[in-house]
């Protein structure tokens, strides 16, 4: 089945529910959702709905996890890091190489309300370069590359299980999501995996189990 063909034979409800949604989730997501889903078998409007769903509802639950590894991470910095004194304070020190040349490293009270603190202005990735060329050891860094290309899906609204050219991106998410995962405490971990499985549990029960491999496994 074509996807206008799938579209033409949507019963009122679920037009009136396509209608209501698609201008805002898009309506490019519907046609990548089925035409994945259709590799497998022709898939139900209900079938494609709860996909989208399911994918914002992801969404959802890694920003809060994705904030959270951000705030460690900063905490971190503002602990061991500080401005050089006699360093211009009127510059915005918004890329990890110039910060890195207006800082020096030392111990910090934690509660310090320091100068690097009221102007720290690197967006995640700064952040890690940022890592990468001052404390080397402490995060694996390429792990946190792949943690940041999840972040940026989850701010820009990308789709995390399939992608523009029709194809599953079930196995490079779950690996981002494991990336994530590593760098969480254990109580977040937890919850992360918690939150995961309750998503995708009732996601199984409203889909065919054609398209169960669409989906992060349960653990």
């Amino acid at each position: 089945m074509e996807f206008n063909e799938f579209l033409r034979e949507l019963s009122k409800k679920d037009r009136e529910n396509y209608n209501l949604y698609s201008p805002i989730r898009g309506f490019q997501i519907y046609r990548i959702i089925f035409e994945c889903l259709n590799k497998k078998r022709g898939p139900s409007y209900s079938d494609v709905n709860h996909f989208i769903i399911y994918d914002k509802a992801m969404k959802d639950v890694l920003y809060k996890y994705l904030g959270t590894l951000e705030e460690m991470i900063r905490q971190f910095i503002f602990l061991n890091f500080d401005f050089r004194k006699n360093i211009k304070l009127d510059e915005r020190y918004s890329l990890a190489d110039s910060l890195s040349r207006a800082i020096s490293k030392r111990n910090i009270d934690k509660l310090e309300i320091t100068e690097l603190y009221k102007r720290f202005f690197l967006d995640f990735r700064q952040t890690i370069l940022f890592l990468r060329k001052n404390v080397p050891d402490k995060y694996d860094t390429d792990k946190l590359d792949k943690v940041c290309d999840l972040r940026n899906m989850v701010m820009h609204h990308k789709p995390l299980l399939f992608d523009a050219n029709l194809n599953s991106t079930i196995k490079s998410t779950k690996n981002r999501i494991e990336y994530l995962l590593d760098f969480l405490l254990p109580r977040y971990q937890v919850g992360l995996k918690n939150e995961i499985n309750i998503i995708t549990g009732k996601t199984k029960e409203n889909i065919d189990c054609a398209y169960y491999g669409f989906l992060l496994i349960e653990e």
